[in-house]
């Protein structure tokens, strides 16, 4: 923490969080030279001292991140706008704001793409027929919800910059402000004169929100916290995509191109869940991605597996 924060007791915005998407929201907040912001970060500076999540799961370990930048900054950096029934499914939890054709809009604000130089063309091009002959086209329609197709996808970042749209829910009860534990012990509070903002991850926000009082009291009276706001969905409908790196080895070792066929199961059929281990802030929650807990999750991955092996394996080109 810098030494000139401690002469400040209030801000206007406090968000405790600092991922990728969640620093350009305070990064917009502060471009108004009358407006403060606080942005709480718990990075450390080895991600070895990371601890694994200890939860027991069927599928495999899982490292979070804690470090400005979150998690994005160990994945691919990339955006795919995602599946109409996904949105749709969360509509009876946030409301029908929050379905595929309300949200639409907002999902194309952050993605844009600038070529000053025009080193690529804006058409796609055919390289090969393998998958053509499987009964695959190639597109440039992925933002109409289907996830159907091939398409080229592309990852820039234009002058190290990054933006992300925001959207809010509205709220009857507000946060005062946060209470920050620093490695050596010494706590510093800090007040919003407008909002806390908890943008800590999936795994640490529901996290930080029954620790103070918001989720379902049957949960909170287990570790005599005193609930505030009696909600069932917090730490509740945990979504979370499913990665398989499928690998081949080729007949020449020389090539400098690589290929990669990612089979990803966007969306299990059993939402997994986040609840507390401890009223104490240090220890790592229960966390439950659920993956495999249904049949039709390895079903579906193993199809994956089986049309990138037709596609790799039998197709032309």
């Amino acid at each position: 923490m810098a030494t000139g924060v401690k002469s400040i007791d209030e801000f206007d915005f406090i968000v405790v969080g600092g991922g990728y998407r969640r620093c350009a929201f305070p990064g917009r907040l502060a471009e108004s030279p009358k407006v403060q912001v606080l942005v709480i970060e718990a990075g450390v500076g080895n991600p070895q001292d990371v601890d694994a999540i200890t939860t027991p799961a069927c599928a495999f370990e899982l490292r979070d991140s804690n470090k400005a930048g979150g998690s994005s900054c160990l994945n691919y950096y990339t955006r795919i706008p995602g599946s109409a029934s996904t949105f749709d499914d969360s509509a009876p939890y946030g409301g029908e704001e929050w379905n595929w054709e309300n949200c639409r809009q907002s999902l194309c604000k952050p993605a844009t793409y600038r070529d000053d130089k025009h080193d690529h063309s804006e058409e796609l091009m055919y390289i090969g027929v393998g998958r053509k002959k499987k009964d695959g086209e190639l597109t440039d329609v992925v933002h109409n919800g289907t996830m159907r197709g091939l398409w080229k996808c592309t990852t820039s970042i234009y002058y190290r910059k990054r933006s992300s749209s925001w959207m809010y829910l509205e709220a009857t009860k507000g946060c005062l402000g946060v209470e920050v534990l620093l490695p050596n012990g010494e706590t510093h509070s800090f007040g919003a004169k407008y909002e806390t903002i908890a943008s800590s991850g999936v795994f640490e926000s529901p996290k930080l929100l029954m620790l103070s009082g918001i989720g379902r009291q049957v949960d909170l009276a287990k570790f005599n916290i005193k609930t505030i706001v009696d909600s069932a969905h917090v730490g509740q409908n945990l979504l979370a995509h499913l990665i398989l790196a499928h690998v081949f080895r080729l007949e020449y070792e020389t090539a400098l191109i690589t290929i990669c066929f990612a089979q990803v199961l966007s969306t299990t059929r059993q939402p997994g869940t986040v609840e507390l281990n401890s009223a104490d802030p240090l220890v790592q929650p229960k966390i439950n991605l659920n993956f495999f807990a249904n049949d039709l999750d390895i079903l579906a991955l193993r199809e994956g597996i089986h049309w990138a092996d037709d596609v790799l394996l039998s197709g032309e080109g």
